[in-house]
């Protein structure tokens, strides 16, 4: 594939051959499924394993090996690059060097930090919280030596964060994307 649009090929084609046109219709625009049709596709898909059990024991069962093979894997949780649902990056920062970033926010937040000439770091100190009568790790976004404080960025707050921050033992802020604007508005 990569020969028929190699530039150092003189006989390259220019463009490609396949697929809908820039500004043309789809070919499927306006066309619907007959329920005869759409009844073969449920029909096909009828046993395809969606990975979750059909019985709420089978379920529970499900989740509670997935839990012990965790438990028993010395590998298994804490941070990790690609963990997360923000989108990632890795971003080179004057003042923490080169530091892998998990979300847009996060990096709005450095790059404050930096302009401002705040000293920070990256955190990878676990703190451990109980929730649900089990006992996890929380790792904090960043921590401001400066400050003798952690940061933790959020773009919402479920009952499982407000658990970890309850029982954090030391100074801890919480910025959400709001906070995030008007730092950026008022620097």
């Amino acid at each position: 594939m990569h020969e028929k649009f190699c530039t150092l090929n003189p006989n390259r084609s220019l463009t490609h051959s396949g697929g809908r046109k820039k500004g043309s219709t789809p070919w499927n625009k306006g066309k619907t499924l007959s329920d005869e049709h759409r009844a073969s596709i449920v029909k096909s898909l009828t046993g395809v394993s969606t990975g979750r059990s059909s019985s709420e024991d089978g379920e529970k069962l499900r989740r509670e090996k997935i839990s012990a093979t965790m438990k028993s894997n010395p590998q298994a949780g804490g941070l990790r690059q690609g963990s997360g649902r923000g989108v990632k990056s890795w971003y080179e920062s004057p003042i923490a060097g080169k530091v892998y970033l998990r979300s847009t926010y996060e990096l709005e937040y450095v790059k404050f930090l930096d302009e401002k000439g705040i000293s920070w770091i990256a955190n990878i100190q676990s703190f451990r919280y109980l929730f649900n009568g089990e006992e996890h790790s929380y790792y904090p976004d960043f921590f401001l030596p400066d400050d003798n404080c952690y940061v933790e960025i959020k773009g919402f707050k479920t009952l499982k964060d407000e658990a970890k921050w309850s029982q954090f033992p030391l100074q801890l802020k919480i910025l959400y994307k709001k906070d995030i604007d008007i730092l950026r508005r008022d620097g």
